[in-house]
């Protein structure tokens, strides 16, 4: 087989766009920081995402159990975003006591044992209408600088992003409807742009902590899929093409996905028979 010919087992077309095709937008926006601004998940020409040209949307039963399910991804993720943000209130209470009453409140037992909030073992939240782009960049960039201080060493970048990302998912939980500024994702882009640059440079430099899990590159991802099928392990490259699909579905600042079909995987198995 030519090298092209092994090429042709994985071939890439260009994602769909999503923006505006989703009919729910309550505790499902996506937390990346690469995603779209503007993209508020209901649909255009109505009075919210369950008014369509003044029409109420009512799914039907399947449908709301279909969307719970999903949901319940975020709900088994909850107790990490709960802890990460109980770091922030402890970086807040230590650093800026004199902004702990505008900032953090302590959870009623009632509040934090209600199932609705998902606060499970927390003992504080955050007043997200008054926090500010400049409180969490002072947290990423000074409280969370080191892992190892004296080695040296920091924290990988996507490790660093998942305290942005639970700031987005936490405040759609709040029992006060306390909110995040409209402002707040895009004013942290910029930030967390530099950010992914700084830590990439003090990688190349060894100041990174290496056991922190990094994405394979596709190139890498490739020749293991042709190993795989050239070799006859059907069953590792079918595992590996769902893999690599189901973690770009997650990571929407990659634009491409994998896309194989019935008729390929037959010349496969006739190639592996």
């Amino acid at each position: 087989q030519t090298q092209l010919q092994k090429r042709t087992f994985f071939f890439a077309m260009p994602r769909a766009s999503t923006r505006g095709n989703t009919f729910y937008s309550n505790n499902m926006s996506n937390t990346n920081d690469d995603a779209d601004d503007d993209n508020t998940g209901s649909i255009s020409g109505g009075g919210g995402p369950n008014n369509i040209g003044g029409t109420a949307f009512e799914p039907n039963a399947a449908h709301v159990a279909a969307v719970e399910k999903t949901k319940g991804f975020t709900v088994e993720s909850m107790p990490n975003y709960q802890n990460r943000i109980m770091h922030i209130v402890l970086f807040i209470q230590t650093d800026y006591p004199h902004l702990v009453p505008l900032l953090v409140y302590e959870l009623p037992d009632d509040v934090r044992k209600d199932p609705r909030y998902h606060f499970h073992k927390a003992t504080h939240s955050i007043k997200w209408n008054n926090y500010t782009p400049a409180i969490m960049q002072s947290f990423m960039s000074g409280a969370m600088q080191w892992k190892d201080k004296e080695k040296g060493i920091k924290y990988t970048y996507d490790h660093l992003r998942k305290y942005h990302d639970t700031d987005l998912k936490c405040s759609e939980y709040s029992p006060y409807n306390y909110a995040l500024p409209s402002t707040y994702k895009k004013e942290m882009k910029p930030y967390l742009t530099n950010l992914k640059k700084e830590l990439a440079k003090a990688k190349s430099e060894g100041k990174v902590a290496e056991q922190d899990a990094d994405p394979i590159c596709f190139s890498l991802f490739e020749q293991i899929c042709i190993w795989a099928v050239m070799s006859g392990q059907i069953f590792v490259w079918v595992f590996l093409v769902l893999q690599w699909n189901l973690m770009i579905s997650i990571d929407t600042s990659t634009k491409w996905i994998i896309h194989f079909s019935a008729a390929r995987m037959r010349e496969l198995l006739m190639l592996c028979a």
